[in-house]
């Protein structure tokens, strides 16, 4: 009886589980129009880093992603102060770089307080 409960629980928990996460649709993927949207939105409390989107950038504290034609990928970059460009990752499709992109971005909102 008592493995009958548990089980039952467990049953009852994942499917609020799946309810929950349909009803917020978290499997949206991000944008691009809306990590545009969401960077504008906090662009003057980032100050001074920026983001890049389709185009490589060698500024500081530039970030962002391009499509590298020589290799047929989507890069991701993050610069830092005095001429660091580096790679973080080199990604198959666009909406990966979006979401790698979006995740420096939360992490940089994070840094500052804002999320």
């Amino acid at each position: 009886m008592c493995v009958a409960f548990f089980t039952r629980l467990f049953y009852l928990d994942s499917w609020y589980t799946q309810q929950h996460f349909e009803e917020n649709y978290w499997w949206e993927t991000m944008t691009k129009d809306m990590l545009t949207d969401k960077y504008l939105k906090y662009k003057e409390q980032l100050f001074p880093c920026y983001m890049e989107i389709e185009k490589e950038s060698f500024a500081e504290y530039a970030f962002g992603y391009f499509y590298d034609d020589q290799v047929g990928k989507w890069k991701v970059f993050v610069n830092k102060d005095r001429d660091t460009h580096r790679i973080r990752c080199i990604l198959n499709s666009e909406e990966d770089a979006v979401e790698k992109v979006n995740s420096i971005l939360d992490y940089k909102l994070e840094n500052i307080g804002l999320i």
